[in-house]
């Protein structure tokens, strides 16, 4: 836990999980609970292409009150 200080930080591994797809046709179903919706929100924002399916659970999920915008000011920036 001592190195996840960020956001960032959490997200990076499952950023650079659907980032390294790298045939066409392969695609990956996410599943986030809790906080988790925030990172597959991400994904999915970044990556549309390579997510088959995203399953929230009692998960944060953006809208137009509370969009992924948001995560901005998380310090949250991933860069593909």
């Amino acid at each position: 836990m001592d190195e996840v200080v960020s956001i960032s930080d959490y997200l990076q591994p499952l950023m650079e999980l659907v980032h390294g797809l790298s045939a066409p046709d392969e695609k990956v179903i996410l599943v986030g609970h809790s906080y988790g919706g925030m990172g597959i929100s991400l994904a999915i924002e970044t990556f549309p292409y390579k997510i088959l399916v995203a399953i929230y659970i009692k998960a944060f999920m953006p809208n137009v009150v509370a969009p992924l915008a948001t995560l901005v000011s998380f310090g949250v920036i991933w860069m593909s």
